[in-house]
Formats: structure tokens, sequence, C-alpha cells
């Protein structure tokens, strides 16, 4: 799929990887008739590992790599919140009320001094730690604040080319993908 997206246009990229999702999807129903969706754990094992191949080339771990290491430690946490870990939200910087972090950022943040409340998850949401749009200041704890010469262009410019074409036509069909199916 991968060398398709290398060689042809945006309609041919856009049926195949829309007939890729719903083939995983489906494939996920079908396992489990009786379950309202499929599972966080199967989608990702199914869906997003299938999509990190096709960005990729096939081989995510070698081609991907080279950006890890760009980014490190990445300034995002994001880490899938299980149900009943504890999630901790400031009252005075969180943009609003869904804004919160998981124990290890938080505890390694200037949020601890602020007034915050704390409550177990429910078994959905990712920590915001780093994610700008989240919080009015201080996104972020010691572990992800980027380096002071950080702008991160760097990563950018280090994307490998055929992995930027990839990147642009992946995403651009997976969030038409999404807007179809979400309206």
């Amino acid at each position: 799929i991968a060398a398709r997206i290398d060689v042809e246009g945006a309609e041919v990229v856009d049926k195949i990887v829309k007939t890729f999702i719903a083939s995983k999807i489906d494939s996920l129903v079908a396992q489990n008739p009786f379950a309202t969706r499929p599972s966080t754990e199967d989608l990702r094992n199914n869906v997003t590992a299938g999509l990190d191949a096709i960005l990729s080339g096939g081989n995510p771990e070698e081609s991907l790599r080279p950006l890890e290491r760009a980014q490190s430690p990445p300034v995002l946490c994001g880490k899938a919140f299980r149900t009943g870990e504890p999630v901790y939200q400031c009252c005075d910087c969180g943009a609003d009320a869904t804004c919160v972090m998981c124990s290890t950022c938080f505890q390694q943040s200037v949020h601890r001094s602020h007034r915050y409340k704390f409550h177990s998850s429910g078994g959905n949401g990712f920590c915001d730690c780093g994610d700008v749009e989240a919080w009015k200041r201080d996104p972020w704890c010691d572990a992800h604040r980027p380096k002071e010469e950080d702008d991160g262009k760097e990563c950018l410019v280090s994307l490998p080319p055929t992995i930027e074409k990839r990147a642009r036509a992946l995403f651009r069909v997976c969030m038409r993908y999404a807007v179809n199916v979400l309206t």
C-alpha cells in the first residue's frame, strides 16, 4: 500500500485507505458481534498498527525511529487513563474541566502548588501534559518540558520526504473518513 501512495494519485490512496480501515473495523466487529464497539486496545492493535505500516512503508520500527530520537523526551505525555487511575485537574490553569494530568506529570509540575481537584478516571481520556491548548499557562511537567533551544521545527525538518508525502495523503484520507463516519 505504501508503495502505491508514493506513486499514485489522491483518489486511489483515498480508496485504499478507506477500504483498509473499513475492513479492519469490520473484522473486529465480526470477532465480537455482541460488543457495542471494538475495544480501544483492539482498534490500536489492528487499525493504528496498519496505518503505521502504511505511513512508514511497511517497517514502522525502523522508519520512525529517527523521529523518536529527534524528540527525546517527548513534549506531550498522552498517557491513556485506565479505569480508576488518579487524574489531577488544576483549577487555576486548566483551560476547562476536561484538562487533566496523570499523577506522574502532576507531581513534577508547578500545578501541585495550585488549587487542584483529584478524581479517578472513568477509563477514557489522556494526560494533557504538554498540550498548550489545554492550559492557560505552564503546560509541561519537568519531564516533558521542551529544551529551550527546541522550537519544534527540528523534528519536521528531519522527516524523510517519502514519509512526509505518505503522511499528508494518509492524514487527509483519515480526516475525510472520520468526518464522513461522524456526520
